[in-house]
């Protein structure tokens, strides 16, 4: 069930370039072999292997994340340098 604050999907409004799934691919989703596998049969993938389920997913993922800062590390590298001049 849903949490209090949130709102089911089926009732999300949309936008204008988003068109609703269509019945025929709303019952395909509840009666696919996949869903059953993964949902009542309990087979899922651990932790870190991404790269067995969705390969090119995972290659994106991992050059973003070896690629891209935080946004606190520029107030971090600064804040060290101010620092180090008022020391030295």
């Amino acid at each position: 069930m849903a949490g209090a604050g949130s709102t089911p999907i089926a009732w999300r409004a949309r936008s204008d370039s988003e068109s609703a799934p269509s019945l025929r691919e709303r019952i395909a989703a509840h009666i696919s072999a996949n869903r059953y596998v993964r949902h009542n049969l309990g087979l899922k993938a651990p932790r870190g292997w991404g790269w067995v389920t969705n390969p090119r997913k995972a290659a994106y993922n991992r050059v973003y994340n070896r690629t891209t800062v935080g946004c606190l590390v520029p107030a971090v590298v600064v804040g060290g340098a101010v620092l180090w001049w008022l020391v030295g």
